[in-house]
């Protein structure tokens, strides 16, 4: 709880007696993939209707982080490179690592790395039009490694054999 309420209450601010719900979520969800997850060893198969859950939940947060954590902050940081200064912060980590499941749901070609980069720079546009956060070209390149790094980590023998046990 040390790092993970400081850390979760970052993201989604709250006021009032209320401000465990959010870590509590977290908690039961982490504990919930883990208990598939171990599952998913005894029993040789993982189920197809978690992958579901997973990345519905997971889209519902990426919208919320993208588009509604900073309503009212507007602006554009016009250097592609000031994201190294602080590449260790987890700002940095998470625009990356936020990114790595889509990677697992498309290949990695041109076709699919353009289109992927073509909607990163439209979000990232509607942020600064609509004052939802800041307009960064860092996190457009950001953004694209966390993509790469997951189409990476799909082609690998270990990802096969996975994909194998979603049933």
């Amino acid at each position: 709880m040390e790092f993970l309420y400081p850390f979760s209450m970052s993201f989604f601010p709250t006021s009032g007696s209320v401000d465990f719900v959010i870590p509590l979520i977290q908690i039961l969800l982490i504990t919930f993939y883990l208990y598939l997850f171990v599952q998913s060893f005894i029993s040789g198969f993982f189920p197809k209707w978690a992958i579901y859950i997973f990345y519905i939940i997971y889209y519902l947060l990426l919208i919320y982080l993208l588009f509604f954590k900073n309503i009212g902050i507007q602006g554009i940081e016009w250097n592609p490179l000031m994201f190294i200064q602080d590449l260790l912060s987890a700002v940095v980590l998470l625009n990356i690592v936020m990114f790595i499941p889509n990677g697992f749901l498309f290949k990695f070609n041109k076709k699919n790395l353009l289109l992927f980069i073509l909607v990163i720079f439209l979000v990232e546009i509607s942020q600064y039009v609509f004052a939802l956060g800041i307009f960064d070209f860092g996190d457009i390149f950001t953004n694209t490694c966390g993509f790469i790094i997951g189409s990476a980590i799909s082609e690998t023998p270990l990802f096969s054999n996975f994909k194998e046990k979603i049933r």
